[in-house]
Order: structure tokens, then C-alpha cells, then sequence
């Protein structure tokens, strides 16, 4: 008896055990699934309340919100003519003072295209032309100026200074030529190769060789030794005196190249030496 009464509790045990497992596990199920739920749900509120947040802030009274231009005359305007990078450098000011996200820099780029560069809208997809990106890099395709580099080397090469044209126009037109040309050469590269340019284009022999003779280190000392010649010789030569003798017109000897590069190289270097104090006066 004693032997079956053990038997049958451990039977009631194993059993019990058994249920208490199920109804544990399926428990646990339930509960996960309604947290599963529950967090699903709370997800979608959370995310509803978020929207309803961000559409008050940007309806509120004040508040701040990328600014539209007013009219058509508010957007720089590109007709191809002009220098592309130029442009693009005031349309991103423009675009960053008004705040334009990147879908309304592509709609306004659209709109301020005129001429040549309206044609190129045609070669976009439709789906594309409101793209900043995608219009940036059709643009620099068509009027960038990294595709004209080969054109800018060649003019740089033949450029000289023109008849009437001043020292300090032909030295800002290097400059300009320079940078087309070598766009990413380094700093000590370019003014060296603007120095050479700008000796060599020089109209006047004269002139090009008494700079070439003080050996500037920089295109702004190469220009203010120019001018500086260039007053120099005028004051030494001065105005022409033409004296009639028995018939015959004689002109006044001009002074010898040397001469007139020594004076040039003594005013700059007085210039240099006597550095006086603007409050004393003294060197």
C-alpha cells in the first residue's frame, strides 16, 4: 500500500509539473505577443505625436522656415556667357541666405537658366531636372571651365600686353589666365608661372628687361617695379626737344638701358632702406 501511494504521488507530481510547465510557457507567449503589441502601438503613437510636433513648429507664428524668393528677380540668372563658376559661387550664397533645402536649389537653378543654358534642361530627364546635384554636374559639363584648360593654356602662352593697354590690366588678365589655366597648381607654382607670363607679354623690351634685371619674387613686385620703371623713365627722358641747326632736326640723346635700370634699382632699394616711423618720423 505504502509502495502505491508513493508511485501514485509521484505520478500526481509529474503531472503537475507538467501542466504548471504549459500553462507557464503559454504564459509567456501571451505575454509576449501583447508586448509586442503593445509596442507597436506605442511606436505608432510615438511617431504620430512627433509629426503633429514638427507640423505645429512649422505653422507656428515666428517661426523660422527656409525663406522663398518673392519674384523671379530675387535668382541670379546664367545664360551660359558669363564664367560658370562665378555664378554657381552667388546662386550658393543666395541659396544659403534664403535657406533652400536641396530640392528647391534644383527647382530655383531650373528657373534662373537662360539662353545656351536653358538647352540644357533638354538632356535631363524629367524625372531629373529639379535634381541639384544631377543639374550642378551638366552645367560644369557644358560651361565648366576644367574642360577648357587646353584653350586657357594656349592663351596664356601667346598673351602680350596690348597697345594701350595698362600694366596693371595686363597683370590682372594674367592672373586671370593663370588661374583657368592651372587651377590646382600650388601657390609658389602659380606666381612663378604668372612672374614669367606677365615679363615675357610685357610690350615695352625696355621694360621687360630692366624687371627681369631686378628679379621679382612675386607678380606684385614684378607690376610695382614696372610702373616704377616705367615713371623713371619717363622723368629721365622727358619731353622731346627737337633744335633746327642749318636745316637739320636733332633729338636729345636718351639715356642708355643701364642707366635707367640703375636709377630703378636705387629708388627701390632707398625705398626699402629708409622705413620711417609714422609717429616720429624717425628711420
Amino acid at each position: 500500500l505504502k509502495a502505491d501511494l508513493i508511485k501514485n504521488c509521484e505520478f500526481l507530481r509529474k503531472e503537475l509539473d507538467e501542466k504548471l510547465t504549459s500553462q507557464l510557457m503559454e504564459s509567456a507567449t501571451s505575454l509576449r505577443e501583447e508586448l509586442r503589441e503593445n509596442s507597436q502601438t506605442l511606436n505608432g503613437k510615438i511617431s504620430a505625436i512627433a509629426e503633429r510636433l514638427k507640423e505645429v513648429e512649422e505653422n507656428r507664428p515666428g517661426s523660422i522656415t527656409p525663406a522663398m524668393p518673392t519674384s523671379g528677380r530675387d535668382i541670379p540668372t546664367f545664360d551660359g556667357k558669363s564664367a560658370w563658376e562665378e555664378y554657381l559661387t552667388l546662386f550658393e550664397t543666395v541659396a544659403a541666405v534664403h535657406e533652400w533645402s536641396a530640392k528647391t536649389r534644383g527647382s530655383m537653378l531650373s528657373m534662373s537658366l537662360r539662353g545656351e543654358a536653358l538647352q540644357v534642361l533638354r538632356i535631363i530627364p524629367m524625372q531629373e531636372r529639379q535634381n541639384y546635384d544631377e543639374l550642378v554636374k551638366h552645367l560644369e559639363m557644358r560651361f565648366g571651365q576644367q574642360h577648357m584648360e587646353p584653350v586657357y593654356r594656349s592663351q596664356l602662352k601667346n598673351r602680350i600686353q596690348r597697345p594701350n593697354e595698362t600694366l596693371q590690366e595686363f597683370e590682372a588678365d594674367v592672373v586671370r589666365l593663370v588661374k583657368c589655366a592651372y587651377p590646382t597648381v600650388p601657390d609658389d607654382v602659380y606666381e612663378s608661372l604668372a612672374i614669367d607670363r606677365f615679363l615675357d607679354g610685357l610690350r615695352e623690351a625696355e621694360t621687360q628687361q630692366a624687371v627681369k634685371l631686378a628679379r621679382p619674387r612675386t607678380l606684385n613686385e614684378a607690376l610695382s617695379q614696372a610702373l616704377e620703371f616705367e615713371a623713371v623713365r619717363q622723368s629721365v627722358r622727358g619731353p622731346a626737344r627737337i633744335r633746327s641747326v642749318e636745316g637739320t632736326t636733332e633729338e636729345p640723346r636718351l639715356p642708355a638701358l643701364e642707366d635707367i635700370v640703375q636709377k630703378v634699382l636705387d629708388a627701390l632699394r632707398t625705398e626699402k632702406r629708409e622705413v620711417r616711423c609714422w609717429n616720429c618720423g624717425g628711420l
